[in-house]
């Protein structure tokens, strides 16, 4: 019998939900020194996880919705990278999704 999996498995939620959690807690404490990010109230509202846990989609949106998401797009995923080392220290991952 052949299983039809169409949906995340718990792991990947479990995973998925704590890396927002993480996400969420190491955003309020960094400074990105990016006017776009530093000034705009940011919700992680969703991170889905790949199968493998290699590759994560971080879905977010502003408070109010007032600013340019594209630019704000544009610059979370420029900025990403000093958040990795945190997140994978409060994870306790040995690598972080990209």
């Amino acid at each position: 019998m052949i299983k039809n999996n169409t949906g995340p498995s718990s792991r990947q939620l479990k995973v998925g939900e704590n890396i927002r959690k993480a996400i969420s807690y190491t955003m309020q404490n960094h400074s990105f020194h990016n006017p776009v990010i530093d000034n705009v109230s940011i919700l992680i509202t969703e991170v889905r996880v790949s199968p493998d846990l290699s590759n994560a989609s971080v879905y977010v949106s502003t408070l109010g919705g007032l600013n340019d998401s594209e630019e704000l797009v544009k610059a979370l995923n420029h900025s990403y990278r000093p958040l990795i080392g945190p997140l994978t220290r409060e994870l306790k991952l040995r690598r972080a999704p990209k």
